[in-house]
């Protein structure tokens, strides 16, 4: 780092500073973590044995150890982001985990969760503007051309993360990129489950450096699992923590990890055409070091959970002022943000060619079997089933397209609701709401083909309300298919839209008529028949043109009007008689609709919320820690950081 970036990285922590003492606040510059005789249990199985350890501000530790010996579980467990067993843990000098904590503390996952459609720049400029405190725009972009540059990401700011085909970024810039969305807000503890997973050697170099000049540069605490490292990036780390399923078998520099144990009682120097990591998990994944009881005892002696102090002063409380928000954004600016954010991914499906061929095709296709339709009456049941035929695609693909909402997302969303980004109900309201842009497309380009190929009507009024029809279909089953996505697990969930869909259609009184079912009750719980009837209703309603009848040779179905006493002509009424269309009102449709509607969003929202309430209680089990009645009565120490 340069003169004049140590000057302005000097400058920045004399300004929070000076505004932690304005606040009267704590300024919390580094922030090291310490664990003794830690370990943690899933119920009955121990997922890490006891251990002892330290990582201080500025270096960078790497974690290894063979499958299953608990490195996630005790990166989990330094994040308070899974169970603390037994033994202590405290941060920096003194301070005992709290909530105010949290937001010094970062976790970076093995999975690369990030928001496809998005550039890497517009990425960080997302997550800056929903997880920094109050700071104005400018100061967030600052933040986010700071981040890019730290994590030489600045070469590829302006391209796409993925999703949008083309060219995106590669594996390492991915990674780095995870890195800074957390580095946004300037934490002191980052830890790191497996950064270089599926990464060449090359490329998994690039993400360590990352790493190491972020702690150096910024005095960051680097805790970070690796698997199969290289010898170059072995070195790259400060400190190497070596698990067994049995505890810890090295605890050291890196640089002298590889001679080790060659002395007594192991004898197990690092052969010359081995790499120090690679020997080192050799013997470990044999129980070469622990094979017998003289190995382990000196285990435990050099590396055991008593071997370093454990901590007898008592420790404070780190703790926010009194009424700190959760949410660094109020919930109209994450909506703002969100749909922004939203935007992105889904103005590519708006006119999306395939979507447009679908729709357009079968438009096409409907729009020639119901072919200039007049006003005869052997015209009177195709403009009945056109009533159907119109909404019908409306009905099934918003259904089938919400069914893998909650599936595809669910990651991503724990993801964010972990570090407090933002809420669950604005995700839901936007996430929810910005995907029906695409079907109001859509819909108005299906309608209008399949209109005018039909010949519905000249009147414009009646194109209105046929696609406000339209509308009230893929709002519905939307809600429907989320209430689905959100309620029914992700085997299940398609069997259970087929079997509500094949419900929807035979319940509508076209194949056999409702009096004669078993459950003739049934088909008030079904949307469709609303739909039916709306649909119905802006087709013969809105004109209320009469029929000329046909041949009475031929036979009737509206006798009081084609026979000898009839006028000849066939009315709206006399329809809507003889289809059974008179069984409610528009009105009464329209609430039925809308009651569907808001009763279907809701217990959406309702499962997804116990879904996602279940694993954010999980997590504040271990984050939101309750301080002691001996610690409430100190001097409450709350949380200053750099709001900007």
């Amino acid at each position: 780092m340069g003169k004049g970036e140590r000057t302005l990285s000097a400058t920045k922590m004399d300004q929070s500073r000076i505004r932690a003492e304005k606040e009267n606040v704590e300024y919390v510059e580094t922030l090291g973590v310490h664990w003794r005789n830690l370990s943690v249990h899933f119920k009955d199985v121990q997922a890490l044995a006891p251990c002892s350890g330290d990582v201080e501000a500025g270096q960078a530790v790497a974690l290894m150890g063979p499958t299953g010996c608990g490195k996630t579980s005790l990166l989990n467990a330094l994040a308070r982001r899974g169970p603390v067993g037994g033994g202590q843990v405290w941060y920096g000098d003194d301070l005992a985990w709290s909530s105010a904590l949290k937001r010094h503390v970062a976790f970076v996952e093995q999975d690369d969760l990030v928001f496809e459609g998005l550039t890497v720049r517009e990425t960080l400029a997302f997550s800056a503007r929903l997880r920094l405190p109050a700071a104005s725009l400018k100061e967030k972009l600052e933040r986010v051309d700071e981040t890019l540059k730290l994590l030489r990401l600045e070469s590829c700011a302006e391209t796409p993360v993925g999703g949008m085909g083309g060219k995106t970024i590669s594996g390492g810039e991915r990674k780095r990129l995870m890195v800074g969305q957390e580095m946004l807000t300037r934490p002191r503890l980052l830890c790191c489950d497996e950064p270089t997973s599926g990464l060449d050697s090359a490329t998994a170099c690039v993400v360590v450096e990352a790493l190491r000049d972020l702690a150096r540069e910024r005095r960051v605490a680097v805790v970070a699992s690796i698997h199969q490292p290289s010898s170059r990036l072995f070195l790259l780390f400060d400190e190497l923590l070596l698990l067994r399923k049995g505890g810890l078998t090295y605890r050291g520099s890196t640089a002298d990890a590889g001679d080790a144990f060659a002395g007594a009682p192991f004898h197990l120097p690092c052969p010359a055409a081995y790499s120090a990591p690679d020997w080192l998990m050799e013997i470990v994944v044999e129980n070469k070091v622990d094979s017998d009881d003289e190995k382990k005892r000196v285990l435990d002696e050099r590396y055991g959970p008593s071997t370093l102090p454990p901590r007898t002063e008592p420790l404070r409380s780190l703790r926010a002022q009194k009424r700190r928000q959760r949410y660094a954004a109020p919930l109209t600016e994450q909506i703002a943000v969100l749909s922004r954010r939203s935007w992105k991914a889904v103005a590519p499906k708006v006119f999306k060619r395939s979507s447009l061929l679908l729709h357009g095709g079968n438009a096409t296709l409907a729009g020639l079997m119901w072919w200039q339709l007049g006003y005869k009456e052997k015209d009177v049941f195709p403009r009945y089933t056109l009533a159907f035929a119109i909404p019908i695609a409306w009905i099934f693909f918003p259904l089938l397209d919400a069914l893998p909402w909650f599936g595809a997302a669910q990651n991503m969303l724990r993801k964010d609701l972990a570090c407090n980004a933002y809420r669950l109900e604005a995700w839901f309201v936007v996430d929810s709401t910005m995907n029906l842009v695409p079907m109001c497309a859509q819909s108005l380009m299906h309608l209008t083909i399949f209109y005018v190929l039909a010949g519905v009507s000249s009147n414009p009024a009646v194109w209105f309300a046929l696609y406000a029809v339209l509308v009230a279909s893929f709002l519905t089953f939307q809600s429907i298919g989320l209430m689905f996505s959100a309620g029914v697990s992700g085997e299940n969930v398609v069997t259970v839209a087929m079997i509500y869909v094949t419900y929807v259609f035979l319940f509508t009184g076209l194949f056999v008529p409702v009096s004669q079912t078993a459950v003739p009750w049934a088909v008030y719980a079904n949307p469709l028949i609303y739909i039916l009837k709306l649909s119905a209703d802006a087709i013969f309603g809105i004109d209320r043109k009469k029929f000329k009848c046909g041949n009475p040779d031929d036979g009737t179905l509206f006798p009081d009007s084609c026979d000898a006493g009839g006028d000849g002509k066939i009315s709206v009424n006399d329809i809507y008689e003889e289809y059974h269309l008179d069984r409610f009102t528009t009105g009464q449709a329209i609430v039925a609709l809308f009651v569907m509607f808001v009763v279907a969003r809701s217990v959406a929202y309702l499962l997804l919320r116990r879904r996602m309430k279940q694993k954010e209680r999980e997590l504040m089990r271990y984050q939101d820690a309750t301080p002691t009645a001996e610690e409430e009565s100190k001097e409450d120490v709350a949380v200053a950081g750099e709001k900007a």
